[in-house]
């Protein structure tokens, strides 16, 4: 059966190859990609536990300029192949790698669902820190001449992405928007520092980190010190702002006071009657044998609740540093598999170190540390992942 959706695409292209493009058309049915499993792999080193066809099709996408993606409407959304290629799409969404590119999105669709399917395709590329200039859906309802209606538009849209990469116009709603996520992905990307220093170094040049923002202001700041800049630059606080300071310093310092005072009041000179008169006021009363027996049973819920809570905290604390453990061990493990140690999915840690060391004794010590800190976090009684984040980065960047 031809794909109306891959027509519609191919019109697109159409139109921007007539006006000087190179195109290149991927057809995700063609391709064998697996879903993501949230693994976290590629946002500790970039790469991804799968070796499917998912990297090449990447490659080819990052030399492009513009990007248009395309899928037809299943059931109010884009098609499973889609969805599976945009989540894999994960560690480009928070290293903005398609950052400075235009794109567009189409869809077809049997009667329904278009618009909306166009629209979320644009925010996915907005998400990539793609530059969108349009889209357009095309509703069939059974009408073969529909899409033969639609084509001039796409054809137009296509060259209308090749002007846009010619001549880069702004958006500034979309611009708003992508900075703002940039806020958020950095902090990703400063919390992978130790794993990716490149990225965190291309952030900083392409100005979206800043590792001391007020340098942009005042770089001899940083040689000579806040006092010398400020009385060598006139005008550096104006009389309005000092007046301004001062209010701001006043009114932390009477937030203090009345803070102070009411620790005064109500902890320091919290006593005995105050104390009865707030439990009476609450339906309890400690000079009875009932009221005292009530107060203590709450006093005993309250502090299992609070018992319970630590605990909760304690064990999802535990979760977590496990689970991330996991994702180190497995990044160790697909290392070795490339450098021929194959995988067995019922091996244990240990097993697995003493096959280490029968089949590669060159790397049987480091395996085993890495090994002996994974056990230790995540059966034993370690809580901190720090050794075992060293190990695991230090290994892999070695070998």
């Amino acid at each position: 059966m031809r794909s109306r959706t891959r027509r519609l695409a191919n019109r697109v292209l159409a139109g921007a190859e007539e006006v000087g493009a190179e195109v290149d058309l991927i057809d995700l049915a063609d391709l064998q990609i697996a879903p993501c499993t949230a693994c976290e792999s590629c946002s500790l080193d970039g790469k991804c536990i799968f070796a499917d066809d998912f990297p090449a099709a990447y490659d080819r996408m990052l030399d492009a300029d513009g990007l248009v993606l395309a899928s037809p409407v299943y059931i109010d959304n884009v098609s499973g192949q889609m969805k599976v290629f945009i989540d894999r799409l994960a560690d480009a969404i928070h290293c903005q790698t398609f950052a400075g590119k235009y794109g567009c999105s189409v869809a077809t669709t049997q009667v329904s669902g278009g618009d909306a399917v166009v629209g979320y395709l644009n925010h996915v590329l907005n998400y990539l820190g793609v530059t969108t200039v349009g889209g357009m859906s095309v509703a069939l309802d059974e009408n073969p001449e529909a899409l033969d209606r639609a084509e001039p538009a796409a054809h137009d849209l296509g060259r209308q992405l090749l002007l846009a990469i010619d001549k880069q116009p702004r958006y500034p709603e979309q611009e708003a928007e992508m900075a703002e996520n940039r806020e958020y992905f950095a902090g990703i990307v400063q919390a992978n520092r130790d794993w990716r220093p490149e990225e965190y170094e291309r952030w900083v040049r392409e100005g979206w980190i800043r590792e001391d923002p007020t340098s942009v202001v005042s770089p001899q700041r940083l040689s000579s010190g806040v006092e010398a800049v400020l009385s060598q630059e006139a005008g550096a606080l104006p009389s309005r702002g000092a007046r301004m300071l001062g209010q701001v310093r006043r009114f932390f310092q009477w937030g203090w006071d009345a803070a102070n005072n009411g620790w005064n009041q109500w902890v320091l000179g919290f006593g005995h009657e105050r104390q009865r008169g707030l439990w009476q006021r609450l339906g309890f009363d400690p000079r009875t044998r009932g009221g005292a027996g009530k107060l203590a049973a709450v006093l005993a819920a309250g502090l299992g609740v609070i018992f319970s809570t630590i605990l909760v905290i304690k064990l999802r604390t535990r979760r977590n540093v496990e689970d991330m453990a996991l994702v180190l061990y497995d990044r160790f493990r697909q290392k070795l598999q490339h450098l021929g140690v194959s995988l067995n999915p019922a091996e244990g840690p240990l097993d697995y170190a003493r096959r280490i060391e029968a089949e590669k004794p060159d790397l049987s010590r480091p395996a085993r540390e890495i090994v002996d800190a994974y056990v230790a976090v995540r059966y034993g009684e370690r809580s901190d992942r720090t050794e075992l984040e060293r190990l695991v980065r230090e290994f892999t960047r070695r070998w």
